[in-house]
């Protein structure tokens, strides 16, 4: 079989038009192989005469690498053993943005947790683990069981409670967690390098660290967080998420968290909250597993 040689030209038409990509913010540096080769398969349809439809997908890639325009990213972990790549200079690698190895995960997915919490700034602790949610419609039976519209049951297994670990880079595991499209409801974008990423808003973070505690880093890290954002968040904002949520357990945590950082937020949210006091039953922690024992019977909470 005659070998197939690429050309100088060629190849200057392939990687001026991933930079071209990456400024224009449709395309970051950071990407996985099926990524990748999707993005060269454009390149070769926009770009290739019939006398270079000859040059494959796996040849591009080859050369990129070679002529070190690519570099495969070293990880510890990555799920199936997926390779990852980054596009540009290799004295780059170290600038990869946890952001952009997480939109590589999920393009469509939402910041949340400590991926959220280092962009606005809430924690000067160092992450553990980085998340990014897919939304999902789950719905909940009679019996609060739940139910996936168009997706058969699969037997259980033991699954980890952060989510699906999809890469392990710099000693640091980033999940891809599946959320409620009913508990994600303020959501922004973040300009990541010319792309635009989805995160949860800083209202939507505050109320994460007690829907999902054990996602957020416990009641250090939530403290921490809660304290940094007490001043940034929007009261109003809070109340329509809260009362489109609609949860007693929720609402009894968060009006405590007011009292015990001795914040009063606006007067609409106050008045929603004041709606949850006096609860009756046993009293819930306020962090799940927890083993507080002081009681505080206004929210009939156990907490700090």
């Amino acid at each position: 079989m005659e070998k197939v040689i690429i050309n100088s030209t060629t190849m200057e038409k392939v990687i001026s038009y991933l930079f071209s990509r990456i400024a224009a913010g449709t395309l970051f540096r950071f990407l996985n192989l099926s990524d990748l080769k999707k993005t060269i398969i454009a390149a070769k349809n926009e770009l290739f005469s019939k006398s270079e439809d000859r040059i494959t997908t796996k040849i591009i890639i080859d050369h990129l690498l070679n002529t070190s325009i690519l570099h495969k990213v070293n990880t510890s972990y990555t799920k199936n053993g997926t390779p990852f790549f980054y596009l540009g200079f290799k004295n780059e690698i170290d600038l990869i943005q946890p952001a952009e190895i997480l939109h590589s995960i999920n393009k469509e997915g939402v910041l949340c947790f400590f991926s959220a919490f280092e962009i606005y700034e809430l924690t000067t602790q160092y992450a553990p683990y980085y998340h990014i949610a897919e939304q999902k419609n789950i719905f909940k039976d009679s019996t609060n069981h739940t139910i996936q519209p168009n997706i058969k049951i699969k037997r259980k297994t033991r699954r980890d409670i952060l989510g699906t670990k999809e890469i392990v880079y710099n000693e640091i595991p980033y999940y891809l967690t599946r959320r409620n499209k009913q508990n994600i409801l303020s959501v922004k974008y973040v300009d990541i390098r010319g792309t635009k990423i989805k995160i949860v808003s800083i209202e939507q973070c505050l109320i994460d660290c007690f829907l999902y505690d054990e996602k957020s880093g416990g009641i250090n890290i939530i403290t921490e967080v809660w304290e940094n954002a007490i001043n940034l968040f929007n009261s109003n904002t809070m109340f329509e998420i809260l009362k489109k949520m609609n949860k007693n357990s929720l609402n009894r945590k968060i009006g405590f968290y007011f009292d015990y950082l001795n914040f009063k937020p606006s007067i609409i949210l106050t008045e929603y909250l004041q709606r949850f006091t006096n609860s009756a039953g046993d009293p819930i922690q306020l962090i799940n597993e927890s083993e507080f024992i002081r009681k505080n019977n206004k929210w009939n909470i156990l907490g700090p």
